[in-house]
């Protein structure tokens, strides 16, 4: 068993969200969201949809093969339960330079990471 003490500081500091955007990127991971059987359906089939999917950028973008993931492509949810259209908005709304500065770290990670 694991025993965490925090102060009041820690939990007034946390949030909790879903966050749609988050969890399609997930499916996409080699690593994430690995149903269980008795899992949620969606997950099985958002991974059918999302991986008969053009998606050459998103493939580009460590999708695919793992490794860091863009932050700006799972923005850290506005609210506690976001739609689809919003977080998409946002990762729209990212500034050039930080969407630059994060694809180059994907850019320079050795091939097969």
């Amino acid at each position: 068993m694991i025993e965490l003490t925090v102060d009041a500081t820690g939990p007034a500091g946390s949030r909790f969200a879903v966050s749609p955007l988050h969890d399609a990127v997930a499916t996409r991971l080699p690593w994430g969201l690995r149903p269980e059987r008795t899992a949620d359906p969606w997950v099985a089939r958002a991974r059918r949809v999302l991986g008969r999917a053009r998606l050459p950028l998103l493939s580009g973008l460590a999708l695919d093969t793992g490794g860091y993931v863009p932050d700006f492509l799972s923005p850290h949810p506005s609210g506690p339960s976001p739609t689809v259209e919003e977080e998409l908005e946002r990762v729209r709304s990212t500034p050039p330079g930080r969407v630059m500065g994060e694809s180059a770290a994907v850019a320079r990670r050795p091939p097969g990471q």
